[in-house]
Formats: structure tokens, sequence, C-alpha cells
């Protein structure tokens, strides 16, 4: 190799060493902008000038505070009342019409100690109130002889199966029944029910007139009566209670006889 080679080869090389250690430096100027962290920027701060307060501006901040920590009242409320509040409402108004019902009840019927020990001595069981009702004219005519029982108004369901079936599924039923008179006399009649066009209506019959003209029960149109159910081995009795304070009747026999007769409808 000759001396101009020898030199054109150190050019070279020296020119190559260059460009490397150029291209490396600017390969880590490069590298070091990703590297480094970049300086929180600056805000202003803000310059925050306390007073004193007042004594009254302090109690006015302790109130706000304890209303704000307060817990709510509809968090004092149940579940139910605060997820639905239209059911609270609902339950208030049904508890103030409970309320007012009650208030206007009138007190349980009782049937009265003699007619009680009556029936017991005859054996009877299961007494339940069926109706107390005001005597018709209907009621007390000798051409209709039937003392009506409207089956809406019953305020107990005194028949059994067996005889609930017959009612409903029966043209004309007819069960015998003791009944026992408000002068504590016994005596057979019919229970039946009659069907109508929108409603139904128990009937006590054949045998109920001769009750009506008894003289010592004072039945007439005006007064009020009881009528309990009761049973005696199982089978259905009746037993008519006269409610003191209502209408008397006529002190006369004939005058008695006559106004259980009348044939005028209600």
């Amino acid at each position: 190799m000759t001396n101009d080679e020898k030199e054109q080869s150190k050019l070279l090389t020296a020119r190559i060493l260059k460009d490397f250690i150029k291209h490396s430096q600017n390969l880590k100027k490069k590298n070091s902008g990703f590297l480094q962290p970049k300086k929180p920027s600056c805000s202003r701060t803000r310059l925050v000038i306390k007073r004193k307060r007042s004594h009254s501006e302090t109690e006015e901040q302790e109130q706000e505070d304890q209303k704000a920590n307060a817990p709510s009242t509809a968090l004092q409320l149940p579940l139910k009342k605060r997820l639905y509040p239209r059911a609270a409402a609902v339950d208030k108004e049904e508890t103030e019409m409970r309320t007012a019902w009650d208030s206007d009840k009138t007190p349980l019927k009782e049937l009265p100690m003699e007619m009680r020990n009556l029936i017991e001595s005859m054996g009877g069981t299961d007494i339940k109130l069926v109706i107390e009702k005001t005597l018709s004219k209907t009621d007390c005519s000798k051409h209709h002889d039937r003392l009506t029982i409207p089956k809406a108004q019953a305020e107990s369901e005194f028949l059994n199966g067996v005889e609930k079936h017959m009612m409903d599924h029966t043209d004309g039923p007819v069960i015998q029944v003791s009944v026992i008179q408000p002068c504590f006399e016994e005596s057979n009649m019919c229970f039946t029910q009659w069907k109508m066009r929108k409603s139904s209506t128990y009937v006590i019959r054949s045998g109920w007139n001769k009750a009506c003209q008894k003289p010592e029960n004072k039945l007439i149109a005006g007064v009020k009566v009881q009528v309990w159910s009761f049973r005696v081995h199982g089978d259905l009795c009746f037993a008519i209670v006269r409610v003191e304070g209502t209408a008397e009747p006529h002190t006369s026999s004939s005058s008695s006889s006559s106004s259980c007769s009348s044939s005028v409808e209600d």
C-alpha cells in the first residue's frame, strides 16, 4: 500500500468516526427528551385573608352545621314509606277510616241470659247471631206467613256445608227447623231460600204467622228483633229475641191481632 492510499484510509476512518460520534450525540439528545420528567406547572397561589367572625355569625354557622348533620326525617320512616310515599299516604287514610269506624261501632250483641239458658238446657251449641232487623208489615201479615232474612244482611255463616249446598243447588229446598219464640215457646217451622234475579233471601215460614199472632210475643210491624241460630245434635234451630226499647204493640189482644194480620206490602 502506497503512502497516498494510507493517507486516504486515515481520512476516511476519521470521517466515519466523526459522523458516528455526531450521530450518537443526536440520538442521546432525543432520548433524554423522553426520559426527563416534566416540571410541574406553576399555578398562582391565592392569598386568603381571614377575618375574625362575630359571635352572631358563629352561632348561625353552628346552627347550619347542626341542620346539615341532622338525620333526614325521611330516613327515620320505615323502608316501605321511604320508597313508596303514596303507600304511606294510603296507610294514613286507612288508619283514619278504621279509627272513625271503630268509634261508630255499636257494642257487640249478646243473647239474653234467659234465652241462652233455655238453649243450653236443650243441648244447644254453636250459637250465632243471624240478623237484627225491624219487622215489616209483610213480616207480620197472616197472608204471607213468613219472616225474611236477606242473605246479604246475614251477620254470620250459620249453615253447614251440606245445608249450604242444598240451598244453592236445589230448587225450593226446605229444612225442618225448631224455632224458640220470644215467649220461650218452641214450635216447628220450615227454613228455605228464595232466589231472586239479583239476590237471595232466607225465609222462615209455615208456623211463623201463629207466633206472630200471639200477644205475648209482641211481634208487630216496627218492632226490632234478633234471629239467632244454634244446633241441637247437629240439627239447625233458631231463636227469636225481641229487642227492648222498640215500638210497643197495643194493649188489647184484638189490636195486636189486627196489626199482625195487615196484608200491606213493604
